[in-house]
């Protein structure tokens, strides 16, 4: 499986003012294991994914493009 590009997501992040430690709280993980699957280590879970969009009001159908974009 390729590694996947998580500065979409670490933009959004900053721009609704959250942290790595805010965003796993407010979708319930630890701040360990979403620092894990930031860093390509573990894959987000479909839930996970969702409770993302949830949280940094993300339309679904920017999925693709945030969460299965491979590294160049």
């Amino acid at each position: 499986m390729p590694e996947m590009d998580y500065r979409k997501l670490r933009a959004r992040m900053c721009e609704c003012g959250l942290t790595q430690q805010g965003l796993a709280e407010k979708i319930g993980i630890s701040e360990g294991q979403l620092s894990k699957k930031l860093a390509g280590r573990y894959a987000f879970k479909q839930s996970e994914i969702i409770a993302i969009c949830n949280v940094l009001t993300l339309d679904l159908s920017a999925i693709p493009s945030i969460f299965f974009c491979p590294k160049s």
